[in-house]
C-alpha cells in the first residue's frame, strides 16, 4: 500500500512537469515555425530588392560616367568665364581710357 502512496505521489509531480514540458515542446515547435517564416520573409525581400540594388548600382555607374564626360566641358566653362572676365577687366579700362580722353578733349584712343 505503501509503494502505492509513493507511486501515486510520483505520478501526481511528473504530470503537471509532462504538461509543462508539452508546453515548452509546442512553444518551441511554434517559435522555430515562426523563424522559418520570418527567413522565408527575409528572402523573398531579398529577391524583391535585388533589382532595385542592381538598377541603383546600374545609376551610380551612368552618372558615374555622365560627370567624366561632363567634367571637362564644365573646366572649359570655368576657363571661358575666367577668360570672359579679364576681357571685361579690358574693356573697362578701355572703356575709361577712352572716356578720359573724351573728356579731355582728345581723340579716341583705343588700347587694343
Amino acid at each position: 500500500m505503501l509503494d502505492f502512496i509513493i507511486n501515486a505521489q510520483s505520478f501526481i509531480i511528473n504530470v503537471p512537469a509532462f504538461i509543462i514540458n508539452a508546453l515548452d515542446f509546442i512553444i518551441n515547435v511554434l517559435a522555430f515555425i515562426i523563424k522559418v517564416v520570418d527567413f522565408i520573409i527575409n528572402v523573398l525581400a531579398f529577391i524583391i530588392n535585388a533589382p532595385a540594388f542592381i538598377i541603383n548600382v546600374l545609376a551610380f555607374i551612368i552618372k558615374a560616367v555622365d560627370f567624366i564626360i561632363n567634367a571637362p566641358a564644365f573646366i572649359i566653362n570655368v576657363l571661358a568665364f575666367i577668360i570672359n572676365v579679364v576681357a571685361f577687366i579690358i574693356n573697362a579700362v578701355d572703356f575709361i581710357i577712352n572716356v578720359q580722353a573724351l573728356i579731355n578733349g582728345e581723340p579716341e584712343i583705343t588700347t587694343r
